[in-house]
């Protein structure tokens, strides 16, 4: 619900977080994200539905990505991927990977467990 929430786990929250003892206020991952995110999907943008399809080995990783998908009045994609930390990561293998296919064009990508990325596709 709520969609698109790709912080899996935060709820209704705010962007920065109080420490009750010492009065510190420090960003919240929700800021983080959408710090992260802001530069790059613009005003008006629509939020699609992008589904994650799997055959390959390792298939519970690319499922367990985290990801949402824009598309930019200007025609561009914007496509926000976190790939969370399990902690059933082999130490010689700490990484997924997956394509992205838009318009039958594949880009391959690499990620590290534990990491957020944003993959900008010019429109046409």
């Amino acid at each position: 619900e709520g969609q698109p929430n790709i912080s899996r786990g935060f709820g209704c929250a705010g962007f920065v977080e109080l420490n009750s003892k010492t009065g510190e206020a420090v960003p919240s991952e929700q800021y983080r994200m959408f710090r992260h995110v802001s530069p790059f999907v613009r005003r008006g943008a629509q939020v699609l539905i992008a589904p994650v399809k799997s055959n390959a080995a390792g298939s519970e990783r690319v499922t367990s990505l985290l990801y949402s998908t824009f598309k930019n009045p200007d025609g561009s994609y914007v496509v926000v991927l976190a790939c969370p930390k399990t902690g059933k990561e082999p130490s010689w293998c700490p990484n997924i990977q997956f394509q992205i296919k838009l318009n039958n064009q594949y880009l391959p990508l690499q990620m590290l467990a534990g990491s957020i990325t944003t993959v900008v596709i010019r429109g046409s």
